[in-house]
């Protein structure tokens, strides 16, 4: 499967939404064909934005079992649902590890075509606030905005 089929044949599974203090913190879970619970969370970083993290079977990080697509798949299903349900007008998040990057730059720009969003650089001191609050500073940092 090639990264593009993730978006021609998007995934249909059940999500499990949560609201924590209101919706300021959003968890979305869907699991894939092993079972492995797929874990989004939308932390609220202002009005209208949002931070993404996700998990695979609790880890941070690729897991090496060769299950990329479908939690690619399952991911974006995960961000198509949550667009419409919440309509945030800035969604940022985080690759740590430099070999995701590829991978990463064009999920980001095929999703942000999609859903009508633009990629961006904010100003540096909006990037400074941003880090500290969320304590880590990333290899790759992606900023999308809605558009109109």
């Amino acid at each position: 499967m090639r990264i593009d089929e993730i978006f021609r044949k998007p995934y249909k599974d059940p999500i499990t939404w949560s609201e924590f203090l209101g919706a300021e913190n959003i968890r979305a879970v869907v699991k894939d064909q092993r079972g492995r619970e797929i874990v989004v969370l939308f932390s609220s970083i202002g009005p209208g934005a949002y931070d993404v993290i996700f998990s695979v079977g609790g880890l941070l990080w690729a897991t090496g079992k060769g299950a990329q697509f479908e939690v690619y798949g399952k991911l974006m299903q995960v961000m198509r649902e949550f667009v419409q349900k919440y309509n945030p007008q800035l969604i940022t998040f985080s690759a740590f590890e430099n070999v995701l990057i590829p991978v990463y730059n064009r999920l980001v720009s095929k999703f942000a075509a999609e859903m009508g969003y633009k990629q961006f650089t904010p100003p540096r001191e909006w990037l400074k606030r941003l880090w500290a609050k969320l304590k880590r500073t990333p290899d790759q940092q992606y900023y999308l905005k809605r558009i109109g």
